[in-house]
């Protein structure tokens, strides 16, 4: 017994060494405490796993392969291992083979941002931007300070494009958090939570955009559509009076006018509004 635990001791500060050596950049002094290490124990799966990094250093990946797959032998529910055999079958495009592994890792540790972030990257390639977004969301999720506000942006918008609204809802959120002042982080909000049918927290972020940038006439439209939803006809009237104000070339902002006054009745000023449209 004491043997053997003396051979594992022996074999963990081989393989240690072997990570600093490649680290280092080291290699052949770490391949070489890689095998010191499977001398004292041969099934010891860190040492494989290591020697597989170190032949992907080299430029030698059908070797790191063979290393993976040794130390998965040794230990078959590692995910880490399962990851960088996703990234080895990555860089030769072996796309479904790289997505399998990424999935198998996932499935066993599914806290670790990492694997989420490559196999959003390998979605993206093969034309599959629905799954790319919702890896990216759980990057979001579990490493939210590593994302961006401008990511945040674009990733809800992605997710909102695929009717993904309470996701998309939680990004724009976050942008806002990382800058306040992010004017179009406001806006996209309002039109993720009127999608929901939270029509007055969309209008509260409405307003809140316009208060960044009153020269842009989008957001009073975008609030005067929402208010005229809500049947807040009088504000909603404001709202796109300020639009054409801003931009007389609005034919939206006259058409949903001429719509708001029709609820109130007042024809004339419907007729006005659709005169203007034309």
């Amino acid at each position: 017994m004491c043997s053997q635990l003396n051979q594992q001791t022996t074999a963990v500060e081989h393989q240690q060494q072997a990570e600093t050596y490649l680290a280092q950049g080291k290699l052949d002094l770490a391949q070489a405490a890689c095998q010191k290490a499977l001398v004292q124990l041969p099934d010891f799966a860190p040492a494989y796993k290591t020697l597989g990094n170190i032949s992907l250093a080299m430029g030698q990946k059908e070797e790191a392969m063979s290393w993976y797959t040794k130390a998965l032998t040794a230990q078959p529910d590692w995910a880490e291992v399962y990851a960088n055999m996703g990234s080895l079958y990555a860089m030769q495009k072996q796309w479904h083979l790289a997505i399998a592994s990424y999935q198998k890792a996932i499935t066993l540790e599914p806290n670790i941002a990492g694997f989420y972030r490559n196999l959003a990257k390998v979605w993206q390639v093969v034309g599959q931007p629905q799954l790319a977004a919702e890896c990216s969301y759980q990057v979001l999720t579990l490493e939210p300070e590593s994302v961006t506000a401008l990511e945040c942006l674009s990733l809800g918008k992605a997710l909102f494009d695929h009717q993904k609204l309470t996701e998309a809802i939680v990004c724009y959120g976050r942008a806002i958090e990382l800058n306040p002042h992010l004017f179009r982080a406001y806006h996209l909000l309002g039109d993720a939570l009127a999608s929901q049918g939270s029509l007055d927290e969309a209008i509260s972020y409405y307003q809140k955009a316009v208060k960044l940038q009153p020269n842009t006439w989008i957001a009073y439209q975008k609030l005067g559509k929402t208010l005229l939803e809500k049947g807040d006809f009088s504000a909603a009237i404001i709202a796109f009076e300020q639009a054409i104000e801003i931009n007389p070339n609005s034919l939206w902002s006259y058409q949903k006018l001429g719509v708001t006054w029709m609820k109130l009745k007042n024809w004339d000023a419907v007729i006005n509004a659709y005169r203007q449209a034309i």
